[in-house]
Formats: C-alpha cells, structure tokens, sequence
C-alpha cells in the first residue's frame, strides 16, 4: 500500500498518519489519536483504523465489503489504542476477520470484517435522491462559526474531527430554539486535499466520515438543541461497502433515522457519488438520553 507524496502540514496528511498503524507484531497493531474537543475518541476514528489494522492480514486485491462493529467503552484521547487482527476464516472468494481494540487492558471496541475478491454479477442499486450541488450549499463549518458567534463561543474547526473534509449541508444548520423535523439529513462531503490511490485507504477514510451526523438524525423530530444536557454514544455500528469511489470526490451521504425508543436513537445513510452510484449503506444504533438534573 504505496501512499502519494503529501505535505507534513496538509489536513490529509494527518488523517494518513491516524490510518497508518505501528506494527506491534504479527496481527498487532497500535494507533494513535488526534484531539477532540469531545471528551472520548471520536467514533470514526477507531473503526477506520480497525479496518486498516484488518486489511494488513488479507490477500492483496481483497475489498472489505461490510463491517459491523461494537462500541463498548470510550477510547481515552492521552493514550495509544492497540487493536488486535483475529484470521477467523481464509476461503478462496471471501475472508473474515475480528479485530478488538484495547487501552488499558479493556476492550473498548470490536469489528468482525468480511472481504470478498472481486468478481462480476447481478448489479440493480436504488436511486440518489434529489439534492441541490455540493458547491450551491453552505459549508458546515459556516454554519457552525454562526451558531458559535451567537453563543458567544470560540470556533477552532481544525480541532474537530470532520475537519478533513469539506462538508456542505442541505437543511439547517444548528439552532439554539430548533423546531421538529423529519428525521433526515443530506449532507455532501470529500476530502480536502490529495489522497492515496488505494482502495483500502478510501475504504477507510469513509468509514471515518460515516459517522459524521448519523446518529444525530434521530434527535431531529424532538427539537433538541445542541446546549441541552444529552448523553449521545454510538453502541454499533456496520458498513456495507457496494461498489468503488474516490474519497477525493464528491459524496452524497443521504440519511433517515426510521425509529427511536428505550433511550436508542437508529440511523440509516446510503452513500452516492455526484453521478448517482451508490457506494456504500451505513446503519447506526446510539443512545440518545436526556440528562436529569
């Protein structure tokens, strides 16, 4: 897995090196984490780099094709994460594996992973919605320096983890008196800068952006403002990769959340790129609890 020549202080540069792991030792590896202005590691970035830790152990030429994971802990931002490859099954068309994330001696996060060699079949995908292009949208960051002047916040969007990509968004953005809404979101997103040209890096990368809004969808019909006392988590999350696509392009993440209840918030995300192929379907489960006083 060659990487194009980069320069040390590009966005895309950072998000490489969270994607290239140390090698510990045979099926070990260890990751490091960027800041977050949220408490635990950002979600996106441990089942990213469990996908990359994943693919050092197939055959080359193998794509991941779906991914399934658990959220079980949060991952401290001060220390190393250690993920662990587990071969489950090596078969002439498809491989799995198992890959547990460790700090402290816990598990803070496990994936089972299948690959498949590519091949030709039977080929149908539903439509792209409609949405207006990425460039007519405000990006947001915009809108999140907005709604930050209105509360009188500093704004540091080179600190958050969608900062590598540019963002644009079709619907509103953040609100201090939001109104309910349907329980869907489009949002159109490509990385900033230059990329490898290797699947599993682009497999990875997008991985890292699915979980950029997707569980927040299901709070949209409760008008939640973002300044309320919620406790929001990821518990599982899976990625059905269907066809290839260029990170570096634009993609149409199309979102609905069809259920909430028991404190769980589900999310649904189909994938496109701007000429209407869908690449990828996302599905997501995280609690959404009010915090009592």
């Amino acid at each position: 897995m060659s990487k194009n020549e980069t320069n040390d202080s590009s966005q895309v540069n950072q998000l490489l090196k969270l994607l290239e792991l140390e090698k510990i030792e045979l099926h070990l590896f260890r990751g490091i984490s960027r800041f977050s202005p949220a408490p635990q590691v950002y979600g996106g970035q441990v089942l990213g780099q469990a996908l990359m830790a994943a693919y050092q152990s197939v055959d080359e030429g193998m794509r991941a094709h779906s991914v399934h994971c658990y959220f079980l802990r949060g991952g401290d931002m001060e220390s190393p994460i250690i993920y662990e490859v587990e071969r489950t099954r090596d078969g002439k068309a498809f491989s799995s594996r198992r890959v547990i994330a460790m700090q402290h001696g816990r598990q803070i996060f496990n994936m089972s992973a299948s690959f498949q060699t590519p091949e030709d079949g039977y080929d149908h995908q539903q439509e792209a919605p409609e949405c207006p292009e990425p460039l007519s949208l405000p990006s947001s960051f915009d809108l999140q320096k907005k709604y930050n002047e209105e509360l009188g916040l500093e704004y540091h969007p080179e600190k958050i983890p969608s900062w590598f990509f540019d963002i644009r968004v079709d619907g509103p953005g953040p609100s201090l008196y939001p109104e309910p809404r349907k329980p869907e979101l489009k949002i159109w997103f490509r990385l900033k800068e230059e990329f490898v040209d290797h699947p599993a890096y682009h497999e990875a990368a997008l991985a890292y952006a699915s979980d950029l809004r997707l569980l927040g969808v299901s709070l949209l019909p409760h008008a939640v403002s973002h300044q309320q006392k919620l406790r929001v988590a990821t518990i599982d999350h899976s990625i059905w990769f269907h066809r290839d696509f260029d990170i570096r392009e634009w993609q149409l993440y199309s979102m609905h959340s069809p259920n909430a209840c028991g404190g769980r918030g589900f999310s649904i995300g189909h994938v496109f790129n701007q000429k209407g192929t869908l690449v990828a379907t996302c599905s997501q489960e995280g609690l959404i609890r009010p915090v009592k006083e």
